[in-house]
């Protein structure tokens, strides 16, 4: 679709000629598999291998999520993009820790150019409350997950029989303290975590919210223009795993050992949801 194509390519300028480049190259040179295929698998995804170029797949549907799974996959193939021709075969693969920051980092600054160059209240609202419900889902619903998985994990090791019953408790408890009393918690969500595929399998479902925080402060400091912001950042990009995971992120300017980092992303959460009201508010008189 020619004009997502145009509204990924000006979100990402900002990321500098250098990672602009290549996003054009990844466009033009057949890097992206675009449409629903026979046996395609669903969503999107990015693929690599060393010294291939990255492979994103797509099913594309002219929704604007759509357009923001192109930047996000995007961000994953300038991620290895930039890790495999920096590095050694043996050092280019980065850890799963920091595996959705530069993925995010696109998502957010996609936002950004869209809420600056939209054209009605209503263009407005709608992506103001696409950031709100991105911190939701990656930042406060995965910390929730990961809390499930540690809070079962530690009952079995300590002899306790995991029952249904047992899971279901524990998962409706779960959602109580995250939404508190001003949500509706529904009886049937105690069953939701049964259809969770992270929980069948490795325990890293944290690294979302980290991963999320982490590409907040990135994309803020870029959008900014925070001296030295961007530089940092495509020095990130190119560590591979030549670094460990919290260090990479202290190159690109985020201390995760830090709690005002937290913080930070929990105001800037605060700022875009005082946006959003101010904007409805303005909407409605």
């Amino acid at each position: 679709n020619e004009d997502a194509e145009k509204i990924v390519k000006k979100a990402l300028n900002i990321l500098g000629e250098d990672y602009s480049k290549h996003i054009k190259e990844a466009f033009e040179n057949n890097w992206i598999d675009v449409y629903p295929t026979l046996n395609k698998r669903s969503g999107g995804y990015c693929a690599s291998s060393y010294l291939a170029h990255p492979y994103v797949f797509l099913n594309f549907d002219n929704r604007y999520d759509e357009v923001s799974t192109i930047a996000h996959e995007l961000g994953h193939a300038m991620h290895y993009y930039y890790a495999q021709n920096f590095n050694t075969y043996q050092d280019y693969g980065y850890s799963i820790f920091v595996a959705e920051v530069a993925s995010q980092v696109n998502e957010i600054l996609l936002s950004y150019y869209m809420y600056d160059n939209a054209k009605t209240h209503e263009e407005r609202l709608f992506i103001l409350d696409e950031l709100i419900k991105r911190f939701k889902s990656s930042v406060v619903r995965q910390s929730m997950f990961a809390e499930f998985e540690r809070d079962i994990h530690n009952m079995d090791q300590q002899g306790t029989i995991l029952t249904k019953e047992l899971l279901n408790e524990t998962y409706y408890k779960l959602n109580k303290k995250y939404y508190g009393d001003d949500i509706i918690v529904d009886d049937e969500i105690k069953y939701e975590w049964s259809r969770i595929p992270h929980f069948y399998y490795d325990f890293y479902v944290y690294q979302y919210s980290t991963g999320y925080i982490s590409a907040l402060k990135i994309a803020s400091d870029i959008y900014n223009q925070k001296e030295g912001a961007l530089d940092n950042y495509l020095a990130f990009l190119k560590l591979g795993c030549t670094k460990d995971p919290v260090a990479s992120l202290k190159v690109a300017g985020v201390d995760l050992t830090n709690e005002e980092t937290f913080n930070a992303a929990f105001k800037e959460f605060d700022n875009t949801l005082n946006k959003f009201m101010q904007e409805y508010n303005e909407g409605s008189e």
